[in-house]
């Protein structure tokens, strides 16, 4: 699963990251709209698998989305379809959530102007071809096109940014944010700073906050809670689920199905010779079998 190599450390072989490696890019999981990656859209294409196999509507109700690391949680509902079977679709659970996760509008204001103005800072001393975003509980930076291209001629970021800026960006950010917190009265909100491949993003919030609520939404002890991720270094998103249930670091859905198949071997019992992938979701016999995300 590796990159190939020779005896001076040059790439001559394919392996999981190698393309990326070879390229100075990021080594993260390849975008797919094949299954909920770093697209940050879903979509009804990615409902298709459950059309196709008809998991039944208890079966369905395992399934969740949380998105911006704990700020919106979608449930995915199936309803009885015009001509039979079942249609699938993601529900809005904001209520329920509100009684997880409800920070103050003010004080995600306040964190997220010292956010805007460290990437705006940072963006400014390298360069950066890059625009800022700005939303209710979360700040960023993409690629800046064209915009950004005629902002700094001689910089980088229009359609990509070097890891190494992507970096800079986030441990940047990350001082502002604890430097602000660390005189600002208290209590102070958790928060995500984190490198997100070819953009930037402090979220209000993070995944500790996301897991560990979901697991008490669901009444779950966190010794039944597996986070699986690919991002748990310091500068990614996947580092603070450490702190509240047990986590498995991947690199590809691959190794993310391999998982959930010794999950389904081991923890539910199910007979390996059952567990090809058309199996595991097409098979009768474990039709109510699913693992939420």
């Amino acid at each position: 699963s590796s990159a190939l190599k020779w005896q001076h450390g040059k790439l001559v072989g394919k392996g999981l990251v190698s393309d990326a490696v070879a390229k100075n890019k990021p080594a993260r999981v390849t975008p797919d709209r094949r299954w909920f990656g770093n697209t940050r859209v879903i979509g009804q294409k990615e409902l298709d698998a459950f059309r196709e196999n008809q998991l039944s509507p208890d079966a369905a109700a395992r399934f969740y989305v949380l998105g911006g690391e704990c700020n919106y949680l979608l449930g995915l509902r199936a309803a009885p379809a015009e001509g039979g079977g079942y249609e699938y679709a993601l529900a809005s659970m904001e209520e329920r959530w509100r009684s997880v996760w409800d920070p103050p509008a003010a004080a995600c204001a306040e964190l997220l102007d010292v956010a805007e103005a460290s990437l705006a800072e940072t963006m400014k001393e390298l360069e950066l071809r890059v625009r800022v975003i700005r939303k209710a509980r979360a700040c960023g930076v993409v690629c800046g096109g064209s915009e950004g291209k005629a902002r700094y001629p001689d910089g980088a970021g229009s359609t990509y940014i070097p890891r190494e800026s992507l970096d800079e960006l986030v441990l940047r950010l990350q001082s502002a944010l604890r430097a602000y917190q660390s005189t600002a009265p208290g209590p102070h909100l958790p928060f995500c700073a984190f490198n997100g491949g070819n953009d930037v993003f402090c979220d209000i919030g993070n995944k500790a906050v996301g897991v560990d609520g979901l697991r008490r939404l669901l009444g779950l002890p966190p010794a039944s809670v597996l986070h699986v991720g690919d991002q748990f270094l310091d500068t990614g998103n996947d580092y603070a689920a450490r702190v509240v249930v047990p986590c498995v670091w991947i690199i590809n859905e691959k190794e993310t199905v391999q998982v959930m198949k010794h999950i389904l071997k081991d923890a539910l019992e199910i007979p390996e010779a059952e567990m090809k992938e058309a199996a595991v979701w097409g098979s009768p016999e474990l039709k109510g079998v699913a693992v939420p995300q």
